[in-house]
């Protein structure tokens, strides 16, 4: 999740805008869980008259909708966004915090936001739990309120319009009943006023809405200008790794006379590896994602010419281990009963 963040954002962001309330908080929460698989996603808002009390609008239980539910914050996580209106997150053993006060069990991380007006006024909470302990916290804490804002932003559009239309309605039936008592020109002025008053709130649905799309627009361009920064980084760590870093690597190593030094140097150029891994952009079509931690680390020592003996002295491992990774890595690659030789196949990936 974390290397398509960018395309996270903007899938969330092309989410139409002229939907109903229920349809927006529906496409949104199953928005969320095809990027951000948490087991359990709930969109809701605080009964009008009971403070202490939350009913959910969307309640997804590994991407399916259940029926929703009332629930009483006191004591739970969702006290501390409504008290506090800001982003509340609990990384790992969330149930033995709060062990009889969630609305599901066994739940081991949380992470919730509050829904807000553009006046700070509260309008519900997003809050995801999952049965997985968050290791990106500042990531998914800063994900989950931009989420929040983009649902209070649409809501309050939804709002904007409910009540331009209620307007509209209600001096329909002020006018109405006025046809009954007043006479020809006080109904025609009435009615000019009424085209008046309907006219003035359209235009000020209109800028609410571009004040929005202005947002959305501005949103995206740095988001565009972060991908760029983002590629050029890892094309800067990809060239030093790969130009600079591991050839001295090497060399430093054909120099050494002790085989002892000769392994370390080895197993720091496999982890120099390991570590800049995440860092470079992803290929989907490379044949080494499919591979664990462990096998990456013999599958480089293999594109570097390494026999099974060699490998297990760098990695501390016995043979039997290291064949056993091959015999994995062989099958993960579809290998299995072919005559391709391994060290070809991975220098070709």
């Amino acid at each position: 999740m974390q290397n398509n963040l960018i395309d996270t954002i903007h899938s969330i962001l092309d989410i139409g805008l002229h939907q109903s309330r229920a349809d927006f908080l529906q496409s949104i929460a199953k928005k969320i869980f095809k990027e951000i698989p948490a087991k359990y996603i709930v969109i809701g808002h605080i009964i009008p008259g009971e403070k202490a009390k939350i009913k959910t609008d969307v309640f997804l239980d590994n991407g399916l909708e259940t029926g929703n539910i009332t629930f009483t914050i006191k004591d739970t996580p969702c006290e501390k966004i409504i008290l506090h209106r800001k982003v509340c997150l609990y990384p790992k053993d969330v149930s033995n915090l709060f062990p009889d006060h969630l609305i599901k069990k066994n739940v081991e991380s949380y992470v919730g936001a509050p829904i807000l007006t553009s006046n700070n006024k509260l309008q519900g909470l997003l809050f995801l739990m999952d049965v997985q302990p968050i290791k990106a916290q500042k990531l998914m804490s800063s994900l989950c309120e931009f989420l929040a804002s983009r649902i209070g932003a649409e809501l309050e559009l939804f709002q904007s319009a409910s009540d331009h239309r209620e307007g509209i309605a209600l001096k329909n039936r002020e006018q109405t009943a006025a046809n009954t008592r007043l006479g020809g020109s006080k109904l025609e002025r009435l009615n000019k006023e009424l085209k008046r008053e309907i006219k003035h709130q359209a235009i000020l649905l209109e800028e609410k809405n571009k004040k929005l799309e202005d947002t959305v627009v501005a949103l995206r361009v740095l988001l565009e200008q972060n991908k760029i920064i983002e590629q050029n980084i890892s094309r800067t760590i990809k060239f030093n790794l790969e130009k600079i870093i591991l050839p001295n690597l090497e060399k430093l190593r054909d120099q050494l006379d002790n085989n002892e030094h000769q392994a370390l140097c080895q197993i720091i150029t496999t982890n120099l590896i390991d570590i800049t891994r995440p860092l470079l952009p992803a290929t989907k079509s490379s044949l080494l994602n499919k591979l664990s931690p462990s096998e990456l680390r013999v599958a480089n020592l293999i594109k570097q010419g390494n026999n099974t003996k060699d490998i297990g002295q760098v990695l501390n491992l016995s043979t039997q281990t290291i064949a056993t990774h091959r015999c994995n890595i062989r099958k993960k690659l579809g290998l299995t009963n072919q005559k391709e030789n391994l060290f070809s196949v991975l220098n070709q990936s």
